[in-house]
């Protein structure tokens, strides 16, 4: 999108029942019971472009994002959920808040992932 800094060129990813339980995992630690933020929905992605760019240079740039891709076939298999404060506007100032294992909450629905890393 031309208008979208921050989402200039994305690849949007399907959501697996592993990465919906890391989702609501994540926002129930970082938000307060109750905060309309535990219920917006879930749209997991990859920033894969920031900033303003023309029309043609994103055209390009997606072309050869989906040449590359295509060497992984459809489907792609993600290791972790990195939660990420950007709040900020600066994306340098973005902070890494938690991870967790994705193979963990697919194989024990029931059992409290393994926690990689919290910080704030």
């Amino acid at each position: 999108s031309e208008s979208l800094y921050f989402r200039a060129l994305v690849l949007e990813l399907h959501v697996s029942e592993a990465l919906s339980r890391a989702s609501t995992l994540a926002r129930q630690e970082l938000f307060a019971s109750g905060d309309e933020k535990l219920m917006q929905p879930f749209a997991p992605h990859l920033s894969l472009l920031y900033g303003k760019h023309a029309a043609s240079c994103l055209a390009e740039a997606k072309q050869e994002v989906e040449s590359q891709l295509s060497a992984f076939g459809r489907d792609c298999t993600g290791a972790e959920l990195v939660v990420v404060d950007t709040t900020s506007k600066e994306y340098w100032c973005w902070q890494e808040v938690a991870r967790f294992e994705l193979s963990d909450l697919a194989r024990e629905s029931q059992r409290e992932p393994k926690r990689l890393k919290a910080s704030m």
